[in-house]
């Protein structure tokens, strides 16, 4: 069993994120493996909090470049520690590395930021290199946080893929832990809200992730306007948390174009919708709304981007358009199409039972990281750039944090 501690920069919000949900299905799955769970958050009070001490998770409030953590962490002394994204781990890696150095530590990196970053950078004009990537200085120091791990996390096969390929990094180094559904799919699951039933589009996604901000500003610029001209009466609802003052303002009776705010039932809102919209122009990683639409029975009009994380399946349901007049296109055949819109609502049914069964990736990782635990000291052995990125990366970060921590202990007189 270990005492397992999760360091987080922001508080799991899983009625607001994927990555909440997903922080969720981590914590589930480390339970029925841990004595203890600890989860020390650099960030106040959120929005949208999940019942962490009703699942036995005892939480602490934890400061950037304080040295309470040291004595938090020597208290704690944990055997198992999870970095929620490589900024927590380039911000207490060093530390867990320096007081608890047995412990095993596992990056969780929901998508790969850099990218993210490459397919927006690449977005406003940049070039790629001969790599088909847009170098950056997230990539660069999301990678080294991933090889100063012992395991890193990831969201999808792609990304497995890319990281062996393109970074070098090993199989054993990763492991893939997707995004999961509550539940499993069910072809009854909305019987009652079937074709006929529906109307409308629906688009959804938290607002401070950049990505489904850009979808919103596409839609409405380039997609919607197409769309209205097919079917003058078309609408659709925007949901999201955290919706911007600036993002508001594109609320349009007149257009049918209505921003929601947040859904508190995520479950009515696919009920009563026919189509998804998802036309997102960069991004990475799994997308939790397609997975939800899957499952809930909603079928749904996508990107390239939007499909990325399920391109290694050759079963998935896909309806993807990349320009605006395709991606209005299909939204408005498979909106009118009966025999279309039930096929794709079928097949995500059995794509999510297939691929992304909740305990059967539960299982999975604890399996995992118990076999990490077993062969701890070869494995870390053998990854001996991770070593050397440890050795080398972190010195900046560790004496530049103690130099912070001396300036906020010790303020600098100034003379008059």
């Amino acid at each position: 069993m270990f005492r397992t501690l999760i360091i987080a920069l922001v508080w799991p919000e899983p009625n607001a994120s994927a990555a909440g949900t997903h922080m969720m299905d981590l914590i589930d799955a480390l339970r029925p493996v841990s004595e203890t769970i600890d989860f020390a958050c650099t960030s106040g009070p959120s929005a949208y909090p999940e019942d962490l001490d009703n699942l036995g998770v005892v939480k602490h409030s934890i400061q950037v470049n304080d040295k309470d953590f040291d004595f938090l962490i020597k208290d704690l002394n944990p055997d198992l520690v999870i970095f929620d994204r490589f900024m927590a781990e380039e911000q207490f890696g060093w530390r867990v590395a320096d007081i608890c150095p047995e412990a095993i530590r596992i990056l969780n990196t929901e998508d790969l930021h850099g990218l993210r970053k490459s397919r927006q950078l690449q977005l406003s004009g940049h070039d790629l290199n001969s790599s088909g990537f847009v170098e950056n200085d997230v990539m660069k120091r999301e990678l080294a946080s991933i090889f100063r791990s012992d395991l890193s996390l990831i969201i999808s096969e792609f990304e497995m893929d890319w990281l062996q390929s393109h970074a070098k990094l090993n199989e054993d180094q990763l492991h893939y832990f997707p995004l999961l559904t509550a539940d499993s799919a069910s072809e009854g699951k909305n019987k009652d809200r079937e074709f006929d039933n529906r109307g409308g589009f629906v688009m959804i996604g938290n607002f401070r992730h950049a990505p489904n901000v850009d979808a919103i500003y596409f839609l409405n610029e380039e997609i919607w306007p197409l769309i209205r001209k097919m079917k003058p009466s078309a609408e659709v609802r925007i949901y999201g948390a955290y919706m911007p003052e600036n993002l508001k303002k594109l609320d349009s009776e007149q257009e049918g174009l209505y921003l929601m705010g947040h859904a508190e039932n995520l479950s009515q809102v696919f009920n009563h919708a026919r189509i998804l919209l998802a036309p997102l122009r960069f991004g990475a990683g799994l997308k939790g709304k397609l997975m939800d639409a899957m499952s809930q029975g909603i079928p749904f009009v996508t990107t390239t981007y939007g499909m990325e994380g399920f391109s290694n399946f050759e079963d998935v349901p896909s309806a993807v358009a990349d320009d605006p007049g395709s991606f209005a296109k299909l939204a408005i055949e498979m909106y009118h199409d009966a025999q279309r819109w039930e096929k794709h609502r079928l097949r995500g049914f059995e794509f999510i039972n297939k691929y992304f069964n909740r305990e059967d990736h539960l299982n999975m990782l604890r399996a995992g990281i118990e076999n990490f635990a077993e062969q701890k000291n070869d494995l870390r052995e053998g990854n001996l750039l991770g070593s050397v990125f440890r050795h080398q990366s972190l010195q900046s970060t560790k004496y530049m944090s103690k130099w912070i921590e001396e300036k906020n202990r010790t303020p600098i007189s100034s003379s008059e």
